[in-house]
């Protein structure tokens, strides 16, 4: 979904638990940041446990503000690389006060563009140039 002033994007969210015990939360919000710019926030409104000693993987919707996004477009895809970070507070089931995450990374760009396929070659009529 795309408005004016605001967008929604997807992320993937893999949340551990180096515990003995299974964690249980209730709720929990995540704040994305590129390159030291808040581009925007998500919740996850549901109950979940991580098990003891393992990871739960959730989908969360983020809602994107494009005009910070477009004021600093330029900026990001001009960089080989992309800073990200996802800033997490996760709430127990019978407690006010969360516990923080924070993770911090560098996409590079140019492993996706070397990815991409390339424009194919319009099509000529006659012999070639040579």
């Amino acid at each position: 979904d795309a408005t004016l002033l605001e967008s929604t994007a997807e992320f993937g969210v893999r949340i551990e638990n180096d515990n003995p015990f299974p964690v249980e939360v209730d709720g929990s919000i995540h704040r994305v940041y590129l390159n030291d710019v808040f581009l925007g926030k998500g919740r996850d409104t549901s109950r979940f446990t991580i098990p003891r000693l393992g990871t739960v993987e959730r989908d969360i919707i983020v809602n994107v503000r494009n005009l910070t996004l477009m004021r600093n477009f330029q900026e990001i895809i001009n960089q080989p690389n992309i800073r990200y970070e996802i800033v997490s507070t996760f709430y127990g089931k019978d407690t006010l006060t969360g516990m923080s995450s924070q993770n911090k990374g560098e996409i590079s760009l140019n492993t996706y563009v070397k990815d991409m396929p390339q424009k194919p070659r319009p099509f000529q009529y006659g012999p070639p140039n040579r």
